[in-house]
């Protein structure tokens, strides 16, 4: 039972591709085990409009493990700044899998994926796998709820509702694998 909340990435540099990982938290590399009961709120991302930037509340890159459970947590309230290009107001998900449990995904904002971004660059050996989640009140310009890409993504007995998005407010598939079963998604 951890409060992560208040936290900022910030940056007047960066690629094309990163600027700012990780407004709240950030996890890399192949662990296995669990994240959760956690309250991760209110964290932000501020870097320059051009630039690149993943996850104002969670970052998540290179975690192919089926080991890895995500579960149990609130996340909410974790925005962007100044930055047009952010991906996962909420959480943010690069070339991972793993499962993603019982979590509140509420009220995030960025341009890609206001409460989830899954951006997993072809790599479709890595399922992401999202079960009994409650994802809503998040705001985007593409992808409301969720904005997945180059993945492979399964969604089971969630609610995606009351999100906002200029296009797609529940859930934007630009490429990959998506299947949705026993959710409500509106």
């Amino acid at each position: 039972d951890n409060e992560i909340s208040y936290n900022e990435a910030a940056t007047t540099a960066g690629t094309m591709d990163y600027a700012a990982l990780g407004g709240g938290i950030s996890m890399f590399f192949d662990i296995s085990g669990s994240f959760s009961n956690n309250d991760i709120s209110n964290n932000s991302i501020d870097a320059p409009g051009t630039y690149r930037s993943w996850g104002a509340g969670v970052f998540i890159e290179d975690i192919s493990s089926d080991d890895f459970v995500f579960e149990n947590n609130l996340v909410q309230q974790n925005y962007i700044s100044n930055t047009q290009n952010c991906r996962g107001g909420g959480l943010s998900l690069i070339i991972a899998g793993g499962k993603y449990l019982n979590n509140v995904i509420r009220n995030n904002s960025a341009a890609c994926g206001g409460g989830i971004s899954i951006y997993n660059a072809g790599n479709y050996n890595d399922t992401v796998v999202l079960i009994n989640n409650t994802i809503t009140g998040n705001t985007a310009t593409y992808g409301g709820g969720i904005f997945t890409a180059m993945s492979n993504v399964v969604v089971i007995n969630s609610i995606i509702t009351e999100n906002n998005s200029f296009l797609y407010p529940s859930i934007r598939l630009e490429s990959g694998i998506l299947k949705v079963r026993y959710s409500d998604v509106s």
